[in-house]
Formats: C-alpha cells, structure tokens, sequence
C-alpha cells in the first residue's frame, strides 16, 4: 500500500528530479516485496494542501512519463488509486 501527501512536498526543498528518483526508488522497492507481487498495489494519495506550485509540475511530458513507467516498466499489479481530500472549489 501506497500512501502519500503530496501537498506537504515542498518544492523548493525538494527539486522535482530528486522526487522522480525517490518516487523510482519506492517503486522498485514495492515490486521485490514478494506480498505485493502477489496482491497487487493499492495506492490513497491525499491532496490536502496542494496549490500551484504543486500543480506547475503536471505537465504532460511528467504525466505522459509517470504513466508510461508505471504501465510498461514496472511489472506491478495496480489494484486501487484513490485521491482523497481533493477541492471542489
């Protein structure tokens, strides 16, 4: 399982290429975990928080590259996403 907060993630900390290779390290992580290779991955992802600085990096190449990665080279079963806490301002 899978959890994250993506608006406590300061960019100015944390530069959006170290976050690609954090994210690429857990990933690789999940899929040696002979559990998760069995049951698949569930993944709650808050949003609390987030504004556009968070928002500046959803670019299509970013998405467009996250979802190429994670469909065709990570081998994972992906059972659940769920985005909690999202705005409906």
């Amino acid at each position: 399982m899978i959890f994250t907060q993506i608006g406590k993630r300061d960019p100015k900390v944390l530069p959006f290429q170290h976050f690609k290779q954090y994210l690429l390290t857990i990933f690789l992580q999940l899929l040696r975990d002979p559990l998760a290779q069995i049951t698949g991955l569930k993944s709650i992802h808050d949003v609390q928080g987030m504004t556009t600085r968070h928002l500046r990096y959803g670019t299509p190449q970013n998405i467009c590259l996250l979802y190429h990665s994670l469909i065709n080279c990570f081998p994972g079963r992906y059972n659940d996403v769920h985005i909690i806490n999202q705005s409906t301002a």
